[in-house]
């Protein structure tokens, strides 16, 4: 004798939580940033910039992690 049932079961899908990543805006190449003749503006610059950069850097590799998640 055969018994037959059926069982419904839920699984947990992964499903990206983006599309896509966004294109990083540009920057002021860092020969610029230091260029005469406002060193003590530059300087400031040049920090927020390094900031940013680190930030962003992050983030970026968040989102990367999360597209990839859709693959």
């Amino acid at each position: 004798m055969v018994h037959t049932e059926t069982v419904q079961a839920k699984i947990e899908v992964p499903v990206p939580c983006i599309d896509s990543v966004p294109a990083a805006p540009g920057f002021l190449p860092d020969s610029e940033l230091l260029a005469p003749p406002n060193g003590s503006a530059v300087d400031r610059v040049w920090r927020d910039h390094l900031q940013r950069k680190q930030w962003e850097g992050q983030l970026e590799a968040l989102l990367v992690a999360c597209v990839g998640a859709k693959k």
